[in-house]
């Protein structure tokens, strides 16, 4: 699902938690959510880790995603069905999904802002955070005469609202 970036030095992970060691194996698969960029599954990461000739076992993989995941460095978004995504924290923001391609959109933050708003005025409540996933159907399959998934659809695009 993610889209691949280039190839550039390897940032370093991010620091783990009290406890959680810098290993070879973790920076190997930091570098390859780097090259795959945002939106990738465990799967995806393992895929790319064996084409780099890595060897790092799977089980490596989600103990990792889970580690960066709980350390801040990477956000896990869990959809209704099938795996979950990874993508580095790098800024708030929803997701959109389609149903059809698996595609996810970003949701511009400034949307969500009024729910904020609206429950601070209403309610006197004070988010700390907002999960949102809006689920549909992407303008490429909606637009294919059969249904089928649009080909080479599944690339991020902003919305702006």
């Amino acid at each position: 699902m993610g889209a691949r970036t280039p190839a550039s030095a390897p940032a370093a992970p991010p620091r783990l938690g009290p406890g959680m060691r810098q290993t070879r194996q973790r920076h190997q698969i930091w570098a390859a959510l780097q090259r795959l960029g945002g939106h990738c599954t465990a799967e995806t990461i393992t895929a790319e880790l064996a084409r780099e000739k890595a060897s790092v076992p799977r089980s490596t993989v989600y103990r990792t995603l889970d580690a960066l995941s709980a350390s801040g460095a990477l956000r896990a978004i869990r959809l209704p069905a099938g795996p979950v995504y990874y993508e580095m924290s790098v800024e708030d923001h929803e997701h959109a999904v389609c149903q059809v391609c698996a595609g996810i959109t970003h949701i511009d933050r400034q949307l969500v802002r009024g729910v904020e708003k609206d429950l601070l005025a209403r309610h006197g409540f004070r988010t700390s955070r907002i999960d949102v996933i809006v689920l549909g159907v992407c303008q490429a399959c909606a637009a294919a005469p059969d249904g089928l998934p649009a080909p080479a659809v599944a690339a991020v695009s902003p919305v702006r609202g």
